[in-house]
């Protein structure tokens, strides 16, 4: 008998380890069009020569990847309306952090292993756990310059011109597209 719980309680633990790591981290955001809700790029036309990008990340993207795909999007823009070169007029990352309270069942966990307890059963939190997501959007406004045109005078303090295709061949290498499936 004794031996019948000790299997049945390395069963549980063994249900429970699998359980966990089969909820493990999402992997890093891969550049991507953005979907109904979903993470990736999305861009919209201020003017003729003026647009803004967004590209929005989950936790596990490093905010430097974020970045990157921002600019790299502005730069297949750039590319595609014939801009040898484009000016960052702004950016900026955000990180946005969303914690929630959950006070019920124990839902990492969802057994309880103690002896003590003797209730193989759903576990109640007496106590509240805060749980959390994070996720983070750069947002670049990009000023697109025709071959041969000089940028304007009167930029932003802290505008960067930048060449597209330097920009492209630089980051393109680095770009982790969706796998297809």
């Amino acid at each position: 008998m004794r031996a019948g719980r000790a299997i049945s309680g390395l069963a549980s633990a063994l249900a429970a380890s699998l359980f966990l790591a089969a909820c493990g981290p999402l992997p890093p955001t891969p550049f991507m069009p953005r979907g109904e809700g979903q993470f990736g790029y999305a861009e919209e036309t201020v003017s003729d020569d003026i647009f803004i990008v967004t590209f929005d990340a989950n936790g596990e993207t490093p905010t430097e990847t974020v970045e990157s795909y921002a600019l790299y999007r502005a730069a297949e823009i750039a590319e595609a309306r014939a801009a040898a070169r484009f000016v960052l007029l702004d950016r900026i990352l955000v990180r946005d952090q969303q914690v929630w309270r959950d006070s019920g069942l124990y839902g990492a966990a969802p057994y309880s292993l103690t002896r003590r307890s003797r209730v193989y059963g759903p576990l109640y939190r007496p106590y509240p756990v805060y749980t959390s997501t994070t996720s983070y959007r750069a947002v670049v406004k990009v000023l697109l310059l025709p071959e041969g045109a000089a940028a304007p005078e009167d930029l932003p303090l802290g505008a960067v011109t930048m060449d597209t295709s330097e920009v492209i061949s630089a980051l393109g290498p680095k770009v982790a597209r969706p796998l297809e499936g």
